[in-house]
């Protein structure tokens, strides 16, 4: 179950201003995107957590979002830590994907309610 509602309105006001510092931040990263069907890019800050092949994204306020959706119909990038990197292998995940998170990070997120992810491979940029 994603956060409340009301929170749901958080990332309208925070994603301008952390999706600058986003990229050099970790856990921080930035998920670049193009819209599925107007093609148009986009850029969302979210927290990751390193697995052994990519990143691990806790769903916090819609278990559905556009950029997951996004990437999964066309692919795309992610920039961490000032590097670039081409998703791939892109699905959503129930609580199983807990496993992949360090635990202090699993149980905030399962402290939060956060039922659902977003998992990916990630390969350096060319």
């Amino acid at each position: 179950m994603p956060l409340p509602e009301k929170m749901a309105v958080l990332p309208k006001y925070l994603n301008p201003v952390l999706r600058p510092r986003a990229a050099y931040l970790p856990p921080l990263t930035v998920i670049h995107h193009r819209g599925r069907r107007s093609g148009t890019p986009y850029s969302s800050p979210v927290q990751a957590f390193h697995t052994k092949s990519g990143v691990v994204v806790g769903l916090a306020y819609n278990q559905n979002p556009n950029w997951a959706r996004n990437i999964i119909a066309g692919g795309g990038e992610i920039t961490r830590a000032g590097k670039t990197y081409t998703i791939h292998n892109s699905q959503l995940r129930g609580t199983d994907a807990e496993a992949l998170l360090p635990r202090p990070v699993a149980a905030m997120m399962g402290r939060l309610g956060i039922t659902e992810f977003f998992q990916c491979d990630l390969k350096p940029r060319k």
